[in-house]
């Protein structure tokens, strides 16, 4: 659950994920776990942010849901910048297509991106980018989630669940996941 959130002090706003930890099986804790560890270790412009990140533990006294009464409720919030244009996929559908020129600029940012999570021997396993170039007409499109549109038109690449740490980042890995199409 993603909230807008605005601090007191400078009036600034925030994206705040809230996560209630008690539902979680063992392999969405440990998605947590690696989201926090990979979000804390990366710095890069290109990468939203993680500002600060903490856990409450309380026990309700009103009924929220049947599943929250009387029991404790286990929460982990990130902190993250405010990307306020959303993501690119949403963007384009509204702009409908893009130059030659913006299609090189959007995917150069996310490539560079991609190489400081790399760098940090993270792989990103998230990444749903589709383009399509139709020649006849040269129209280029690109459909893009986990990438948003800062208000300066930069990318920044977000959701980190399905990150992992790998000691050498050119050693092969047979690991799984994401949705088919």
């Amino acid at each position: 659950l993603i909230h807008t959130v605005r601090r007191k002090e400078n009036g600034k706003l925030y994206a705040l994920k809230q996560v209630k930890k008690g539902d979680l099986s063992r392999r969405k804790r440990k998605m947590l776990e690696r989201e926090r560890n990979s979000l804390i270790e990366l710095n890069c412009p290109f990468i939203v942010p993680l500002r600060w990140i903490f856990q409450t533990v309380r026990t309700c006294d009103y009924v929220i849901s049947k599943i929250f009464f009387g029991k404790k409720a286990n929460f982990c919030y990130f902190v993250l910048d405010f990307v306020p244009c959303g993501d690119l996929h949403h963007v384009l559908e509204m702009k409908k297509r893009l130059t030659e020129a913006e299609t090189k600029f959007f995917i150069c940012e996310a490539i560079l991106g991609l190489n400081a999570i790399h760098t940090n021997n993270f792989l990103y396993r998230d990444l749903k980018v589709k383009a399509t170039l139709h020649c006849s007409s040269f129209d280029h499109y690109l459909i893009a989630e986990n990438l948003l549109l800062t208000l300066e038109g930069h990318v920044q690449i977000t959701d980190f669940g399905l990150v992992k740490k790998v000691n050498n980042i050119h050693d092969p890995n047979y690991s799984q996941c994401g949705t088919l199409e």
